[in-house]
């Protein structure tokens, strides 16, 4: 029996929750999220850092499983040293995130590869920007129809990029999932937030989330961008700005890569595109 069954039926044997194993082992000092650990029992991941497996053995204590037994079904330990993503996601990261790096290593503490960030499938995003009197940004409003690509999927990963980091953004409101994990990069201001989905998603299946994120002060951006994969249906974007503080000009834009020139595709503080390509979409302002 390989880990990830040994660990369906020692969880449901037991009777105890997600939650509560989660608490449970983070009151013993080696704490594992849900959603992680949902990834071991669907086999979607494998515990492999020095931590897990000390988690484990106090897993193994808490299903009532005999000592090292979890540990011996695991697979033989993938060689380490810098985590080499698959060619076609790592190209895409690089192809449309400045920073790149600080996302990959963002995304390795949260248990996670730069492919995650595609998975489940973003088909449809609708995202409003709010900016304050001082013409600053000051919070997000996004909405997604997600696709899962696969059985057991628990999880979303939302990625942004700040003008500067000099606290984490807040969460305020969220709708079919709820914050599980953040990590943050000071030196890029790039910020990654993991949802914990409220339903589980099997292959095929569709669900909704929506999550608003407060800013850190200090947001002095004239441009809001949202990255579109291959095969979303539409993507909507839209700047809300203060009575008080008025540009003199807004339009949308479109880059197929980070280091490509950006093409106007539109006037005023609305993106709407249907079947988009894959790139990066904005919306620009200049103020008087």
């Amino acid at each position: 029996m390989d880990f990830s069954a040994l660990l369906r039926e020692a969880i449901a044997r037991s009777g105890l929750s997600l939650a509560e194993i989660s608490r449970g082992l983070h009151e013993r000092g080696t704490p594992v999220s849900i959603s992680a650990l949902s990834y071991w029992q669907t086999g979607s991941n494998v515990p492999e850092r020095a931590a897990s497996i000390a988690a484990i053995r106090h897993l193994e204590a808490m299903l009532g499983l005999a000592a090292g037994s979890a540990i011996a079904t695991l697979p033989a330990r993938k060689p380490r040293g810098r985590y080499q993503p698959r060619a076609n996601h790592r190209s895409l990261l690089d192809r449309t995130w400045r920073s790149a790096p600080a996302l990959t290593r963002m995304l390795a503490k949260l248990d996670a590869q730069p492919e995650d960030l595609a998975q489940p499938a973003k088909v449809a995003q609708h995202a409003t920007y709010y900016l304050d009197a001082f013409g600053e940004e000051h919070s997000v409003r996004m909405r997604r129809i997600l696709l899962a690509q696969h059985d057991g999927v628990t999880r979303t990963f939302f990625a942004m990029r700040c003008s500067s980091l000099p606290q984490a953004p807040v969460v305020t409101y969220a709708q079919g999932c709820t914050l599980s994990r953040f990590r943050g990069d000071g030196a890029s201001s790039t910020c990654v937030f993991e949802f914990q989905l409220q339903q589980t998603l099997n292959r095929g299946d569709l669900g909704l989330v929506e999550f608003w994120i407060k800013y850190p002060p200090g947001q002095n951006e004239t441009r809001a961008t949202l990255r579109a994969n291959a095969g979303a249906r539409d993507l909507t974007m839209s700047v809300v700005f203060h009575p008080s503080r008025v540009p003199l000009r807004c339009y949308s834009s479109y880059q197929a890569t980070i280091s490509g020139e950006h093409r106007t595709i539109g006037d005023g503080p609305v993106l709407i595109q249907l079947d988009p390509p894959p790139g990066i979409y904005a919306l620009r302002w200049e103020w008087s």
